[in-house]
């Protein structure tokens, strides 16, 4: 079965979705700035979400099968409690302008995750409850974060308990979004990003 999100609503509401299990091909118009809460529970993932999503609601995408990857966009900057659990992901990649963890457990009981790309300029922090996969999961996945920080993600009290802390060049990485003070160890960006 297919669907088109109204292009007139920003806003999808709070289990819109949920439980439309033959759902198989649904369509997110850019535009649209907020997911709701269990907006899209127990449903196929959508392929791509829209470029313009701001927030995105506790459980929205929970128990969502069927991708292989995530790509969180650049406009995210809230992603509440659970959001993606329970998927069949193997790779999710959060933005650059996502810097601080609201959420608790955003990729619980995510058993296929191999990897976790981390694009913000800062360490990602988060609450004391944060924990954005459980620690029994922790030594099963890969975390990519720029080469810089490497350093600062394996001395990190939440951070070295993952089994793989892994580098990559910033020099493809074109706008930064830096809300906290950085921290540079012997080394800098590549390339000349806009930074905001």
């Amino acid at each position: 079965r297919k669907a088109n999100f109204p292009e007139s609503i920003n806003l999808m509401p709070n289990r819109t979705f949920e439980n439309c299990t033959q759902l198989n091909d649904l369509t997110l118009h850019e535009g649209l700035t907020e997911i709701g809460i269990f907006a899209l529970r127990n449903m196929p993932m959508i392929k791509k979400i829209p470029s313009t999503v701001i927030t995105i609601g506790e459980g929205a995408f929970n128990n969502c099968w069927g991708v292989d990857s995530i790509f969180i966009p650049n406009s995210c900057t809230y992603i509440g409690d659970y959001a993606f659990a329970s998927n069949q992901a193997r790779y999710i990649e959060f933005p650059v302008i996502y810097s601080a963890v609201e959420g608790r457990t955003i990729l619980d009981n995510t058993s296929y995750l191999e990897t976790i790309v981390i694009k913000s300029p800062t360490v990602l922090t988060g609450g004391s409850y944060t924990n954005i996969v459980p620690s029994w999961r922790k030594e099963a996945i890969t975390l990519k974060v720029p080469d810089y920080l490497v350093t600062s993600y394996k001395l990190d009290s939440y951070w070295y308990e993952f089994g793989n802390i892994e580098g990559f060049s910033t020099a493809d990485v074109k706008d930064w979004i830096i809300s906290r003070p950085l921290t540079l160890n012997n080394s800098r960006f590549e390339g000349k990003p806009n930074i905001t």
